[in-house]
């Protein structure tokens, strides 16, 4: 009998055990949700089965918030989200999501700084796995370039997996980051591979929403310290009533913010590369007629790109045109001119985008590299409307070779942008270029 006994409660105590690690939040992700300051979003998956939970938002281990989840059920999963509002500006906080006896790992994150405080964050693109063996590479990647840099937040220029409707893709991919994600506000674009199929994107994020026309989450506007970032969804390049509304928007959120010194948008679709044309395709051309004469109206100062898979320095440029006297100290060797990894012998420099915008692209935080367009074979496909292209690539022009990201440092007297490349799982400088107005 007590042998009975004892069987029939380990048994208990392993259903028990089986059913709360099924309901162990996964998946987890701290999002940029409307102001910095005051406000951070949290997203996560649970199992099907699961139906609460919340956010407990912890201030010197003290509770401070605790918001219950908005639960969306799926087949065989729970994506749950929450935003934690009234935070206080450049405060210290952690917390955890889930529920009693099924909590996530705690995380951290600190609100902005109501202040032009200098401030710095993270900018990568293109991950895009596919296979499980890609799990590992992505990890050694997110170690090597935040042991190396503590930010702020993180931006990404999208396809950050190879299919959105896969899950299994979107599993590797948080899986290989999650101690980050735990740990850095992230602000995501979609790329052109996370959109397909049923899009698991806007269930991984928990951004501001847009309108009807963008209902992905990859369309919003936050200031952080000196400078207004806009994130747009380069998916919808060929829907004339997207575009017209997010040009009436940015004007509107640039006229609200007035004092700002710095504007940055970032997307994944590029409107200036230097990529293969086989690589870039013509829908870019379609997108950079669109949108580019907004950036000049509002004298954007840089755009952050992602879809090409290499590296380039762009402009600063107005018009389709290179301003005259706004690019310095560029160091350009001859010798060093190699395809594809310097195809211009040009490294470094110092812009001036008073008068124009700067368009830059990192490579990819992911494993597929492609090579830059020779400059004789320039404008190209894509862009045939822009005789001169080639003269637009103002610093380096090249294939990384290797995953890519780059830390951005900003202050109200520059923007310095330094670009790694991660060889053995450490961070190499790659180029590193300095912004002013």
């Amino acid at each position: 009998m007590g042998k009975r006994i004892i069987f029939f409660l380990w048994v208990n105590i392993l259903c028990v055990s089986v059913f709360v690690f099924a309901q162990t939040p996964y998946n987890v992700v701290i999002n940029i949700h409307g102001d910095p300051a005051t406000q951070m979003a949290f997203n996560w998956f649970t199992n099907a089965r699961c139906s609460a939970g919340e956010v407990i938002v912890m201030k010197n281990g003290q509770i401070v918030k605790n918001v219950k989840a908005v639960n969306t059920k799926h087949s065989g999963y729970t994506v749950n989200k929450a935003v934690a509002k009234d935070l206080e500006p450049g405060t210290a906080y952690s917390f955890k999501v889930g529920k009693e006896n099924a909590w996530s790992e705690v995380g951290t994150f600190t609100t902005a700084k109501r202040d032009k405080t200098p401030f710095s964050f993270l900018y990568t693109t293109d991950q895009q796995p596919n296979f499980d063996w890609q799990h590992e590479i992505l990890q050694k990647n997110n170690r090597a370039a935040f042991t190396t840099h503590d930010v702020n937040f993180w931006i990404d220029c999208g396809d950050l997996v190879h299919h959105g409707a896969k899950l299994n893709l979107w599993n590797i991919l948080f899986s290989a980051q999650q101690n980050s994600f735990l740990k850095t506000p992230f602000a995501p674009v979609q790329g052109n591979h996370d959109a397909k199929g049923k899009s698991q994107f806007k269930r991984h994020f928990n951004t501001e929403k847009f309108n009807i026309t963008d209902l992905s989450g990859s369309t919003y506007t936050y200031v952080y310290g000196d400078a207004q970032f806009f994130a747009i969804n380069s998916e919808k390049c060929i829907n004339p009533a997207y575009i017209r509304e997010v040009k009436n928007w940015m004007r509107t959120q640039t006229k609200a913010n007035p004092d700002i010194k710095w504007r940055f948008v970032y997307f994944h679709k590029n409107v200036y590369t230097g990529a293969d044309d086989e690589q870039n395709e013509k829908l870019c051309a379609v997108w950079s007629k669109s949108i580019t004469p907004l950036f000049d109206e509002l004298n954007i100062d840089i755009v952050f790109q992602g879809h090409s898979h290499i590296y380039d320095v762009i402009g600063p440029v107005k018009k389709t045109a290179l301003i005259p006297e706004s690019v310095s100290n560029v160091h350009y060797n001859h010798d060093s001119i190699s395809f594809p990894r310097n195809v211009n012998g040009k490294w470094g420099g110092t812009f001036n985008v008073k008068d124009g915008t700067l368009y830059f692209t990192n490579g990819t935080f992911g494993t597929a590299f492609f090579e830059p367009l020779p400059l004789e074979l320039m404008p190209g496909k894509s862009f045939p409307f822009i005789p001169h292209y080639a003269s637009l690539i103002t610093g380096r022009l090249a294939k990384a070779g290797n995953s890519t990201y780059s830390h951005i440092s900003v202050s109200a007297n520059n923007v310095v942008i330094s670009t790694y490349v991660i060889v053995n799982g450490n961070s190499v400088l790659f180029d590193e270029i300095k912004i002013f107005k």
